[in-house]
């Protein structure tokens, strides 16, 4: 298991930095650098209500990954002891990522 922050605060599974799922995916096939890669098991909170009901909140995670070009990709599962996951914004969206990428 891979030890899992996250700072997307509008996601549904995010309780105080840590990720309610006990499995992640990451895509990003073709990614080379981070901002081409997203938690693909974001859900938005559209608003400040009450969190997902999808289990405790905890900081060790499975992660599959689809970003091969990673150094931490192992057979599409993340290798890495630890990883954050992060908000990707542009001037027109916002977007999350692993900012653990690495080419």
């Amino acid at each position: 298991m891979t030890r899992l922050d996250c700072s997307v605060e509008k996601c549904a599974y995010n309780d105080d930095n840590c990720c309610r799922l006990k499995r992640i995916d990451v895509k990003g096939a073709e990614a080379k650098i981070s901002s081409e890669t997203e938690c693909g098991s974001f859900a938005d909170r559209a608003c400040d209500c009450a969190k997902s009901d999808a289990g405790c909140a905890c900081k060790d995670t499975d992660v599959h990954c689809d970003a091969v070009a990673c150094k931490f990709n192992d057979d599409h599962n993340c290798s890495a002891n630890h990883i954050g996951i992060a908000k990707n914004c542009t001037s027109d969206h916002c977007d999350t990522e692993c900012a653990s990428f690495e080419c």
